[in-house]
């Protein structure tokens, strides 16, 4: 709506006018520029639309976890200390200063590392972060005229000078306010120091992990930065399309077959509600269909 819209507009001024060069740039992790799957699945199917982001826990038809009984619980305190040592190495003998460590699947679990949880206030919010999406942590400070105010210091997030509240709200003169930013979204988060009996439980298939949890945020309204196309609206269809084509290539490109050969089994499978005549359309702009030879019934 209107509101919305001139937040909008107030949000993305403030941060050029305080943000400059790659200091605003959200890095996600490389599973996800990758669209790995299961991270990123084409499709997501009625049953589990109604559990997204709110997965109920798997059991396990095999493994030590799958029968029922007494398990072992093992603590991470070694662990975490292991992995910020190698990381400090790493930093060290590439020169220091920042490093980007999110480039594996285990990089993203929450063995190891800081770990803060947010709790969203909406009960459906219109966008939300799949696994491996990055998102920042700003620190929105007001400077009062006249008079020179420390902004707060929250142990979290970035220093941002914001000219005015870049949320749906005021932010006063001197103030401070968290938020978090990335390309979809901007809402502000507000800081829950937890009691030090709060443990994080972390499953495998082989063992259980425990760890400590200190910080927890809650996260206000959003404010959508992009548009939410609705279902079947020509925006989606476009979006749809274009991950149709960078699935096919990335089809074409893991097959170890030379030259590089897909079927339309497959690309039916990763688009079961896509029309079929789409699909071939699609695989025309780079591969040709055999119908004779060795790659009988192949995209090639």
């Amino acid at each position: 709506d209107e509101f919305y819209i001139a937040k909008q507009g107030v949000a993305e001024h403030t941060l050029r006018g305080s943000m400059g060069g790659n200091a605003a740039l959200v890095q996600h992790s490389i599973p996800a520029l990758e669209l790995r799957v299961p991270y990123f699945p084409t499709h997501i199917g009625a049953l589990k639309l109604r559990k997204f982001h709110r997965v109920p826990l798997k059991k396990y038809s095999h493994g030590p976890l799958s029968s029922p009984g007494k398990h072992a619980v093992a603590p991470l305190v070694r662990h975490i200390r292991k992995m910020n040592r190698q990381r400090e190495l790493e930093r060290a003998a590439s020169g220091g200063g920042e490093m980007f460590f999110m480039r594996t699947p285990q990089d993203l679990s929450a063995t190891d590392g800081d770990v803060v949880l947010a709790e969203y206030s909406e009960e459906y919010p219109p966008l939300l972060n799949q696994v491996g999406m990055a998102t920042r942590l700003h620190n929105y400070f007001r400077r009062k005229p006249g008079k020179e105010v420390k902004p707060k210091d929250f142990g979290f997030g970035e220093l941002v000078y914001a000219h005015s509240s870049p949320f749906l709200g005021s932010l006063p003169p001197g103030g401070s306010l968290q938020g978090f930013k990335n390309n979809m979204f901007l809402s502000p988060v507000y800081h829950h120091p937890l009691s030090h009996n709060i443990f994080l439980i972390i499953r495998t298939r082989y063992k259980y992990y425990i760890r400590l949890v200190d910080d927890a945020f809650t996260v206000g309204q959003l404010c959508p930065l992009i548009e939410v196309p609705a279902p079947n609206s020509k925006k989606a269809s476009l979006f749809v399309r274009d991950l149709l084509n960078v699935t096919i290539q990335r089809m074409f490109r893991r097959s170890s077959d030379q030259p590089r050969r897909i079927r339309m089994e497959d690309v039916r499978k990763a688009f079961p509600l896509h029309a079929e005549s789409s699909m071939r359309k699609r695989l025309k702009l780079s591969a040709d269909f055999r119908r004779t030879g060795t790659a009988s019934n192949w995209w090639v």
